[in-house]
């Protein structure tokens, strides 16, 4: 099993050193792809400088230096994924040692596996960022409650049975993804969303793809909580969370999400 990881990095020159290293100490990871997304705090030239000390490592930026946002990046990083498995990690987050430990043997067991999500715990890098996640977060495992089969996950989303608060969630960090299905979707991440478009990818993946529970009771990567993250309970963050809904409502509004004959 041959993984690409993709790490979109934007003034991340504080933590992306630890990131990249916690990915390339895991055994099945063939590949990082660092997409700079327009830094300008030295972020471009450590990435420069990490991908000359090792061969695994590809360094990328978007035409002319722009800043794109974190959706075309990883966009970006697709495309250039050189391997079948595809991972994601942010900049200032760590992978475990195991990372695809339980991902490998369920690609083995399910054939028909497109995906397999795990848990993400917590790595604090100061004393701001832990009394800010406190604030924000009731546990340090960001996962799911329960298995669900592949076929069922989208209902679960859309709060078919039960509402989506009591099924949890999961990350992009704890996600892995084989490339070829993502052919399956009209669109990658969506570009343009301020927050929340990992989430808003996540469940037209579901729709898209079978999706199977990984390893949901343990981490299999970190959170890096600090001063600096973009994790936040306020009005603007309620006001972006209406964006998200906005764009699913249209999605499923084109899509037709409730003829289910051409899902797979």
């Amino acid at each position: 099993m041959n993984v690409s990881v993709i790490i979109p990095v934007f003034n991340a020159v504080r933590f992306l050193e630890a990131a990249v290293k916690s990915a390339l100490a895991v055994q099945e990871v063939a590949e990082v792809v660092l997409v700079d997304d327009g830094s300008s705090d030295g972020s471009q030239i450590l990435c420069d400088d990490l991908a000359k000390n090792d061969a695994r490592i590809s360094c990328y930026r978007h035409l002319n230096g722009l800043n794109k946002g974190v959706s075309a990046s990883r966009n970006l990083g697709i495309e250039l994924a050189k391997h079948e498995y595809i991972a994601f990690l942010d900049a200032d987050d760590l992978f475990v040692p195991d990372r695809f430990a339980m991902d490998r043997k369920l690609f083995q067991e399910h054939p028909d596996a497109d995906g397999v999500y795990g848990a993400i715990g917590v790595h604090y890098y100061d004393d701001q960022g832990r009394e800010m996640f406190g604030k924000v977060f009731s546990s340090e495992l960001t996962t799911v409650r329960v298995a669900v089969p592949p076929e069922r996950l989208f209902e679960v989303f859309m709060g078919v049975g039960a509402p989506i608060h009591d099924f949890g969630n999961f990350s992009l960090d704890g996600f892995t993804v084989k490339k070829s299905a993502l052919d399956k979707m009209p669109l990658l991440l969506r570009e343009g969303m301020a927050m929340h478009e990992d989430s808003e990818f996540i469940v037209r993946m579901s729709y898209y793809l079978r999706l199977y529970a990984g390893s949901i009771d343990r981490a299999v990567a970190l959170r890096g909580v600090h001063g600096d993250n973009r994790i936040t309970a306020n009005a603007r963050s309620a006001r972006r969370r209406w964006q998200y809904n906005k764009f699913l409502l249209k999605w499923a509004e084109r899509e037709g999400a409730d003829q289910r004959g051409s899902r797979v």
